[in-house]
């Protein structure tokens, strides 16, 4: 029976090669930052609006019409009827 793992062979050598010594490690890091520098961008870009939301604003709208809520007079009822 085969690995499971035996798809990902190339993920290994992947891996080999990044955990070896970059033999320019000036022009590495610049690499490493570019890279990280636009991830950070593509991520801002796609969640701009998440990040931007006021959630306690929008959770209050979103509960104010809620019409089964429980206030905490009737719960305050409830375990005191008894």
């Amino acid at each position: 029976m085969p690995s499971p793992y035996s798809g990902y062979r190339f993920l290994d050598e992947t891996l080999r090669t990044l955990e070896t010594e970059p033999s320019n490690k000036e022009t590495f890091a610049e690499m490493v930052a570019a890279c990280m520098n636009t991830i950070v961008s593509v991520l801002q870009c796609q969640y701009l609006h998440y990040l931007e939301l006021d959630i306690s604003e929008e959770l209050r709208r979103e509960t104010s019409s809620c019409s089964h809520c429980i206030n905490a007079e009737d719960i305050m009822k409830t375990f005191s009827a008894g």
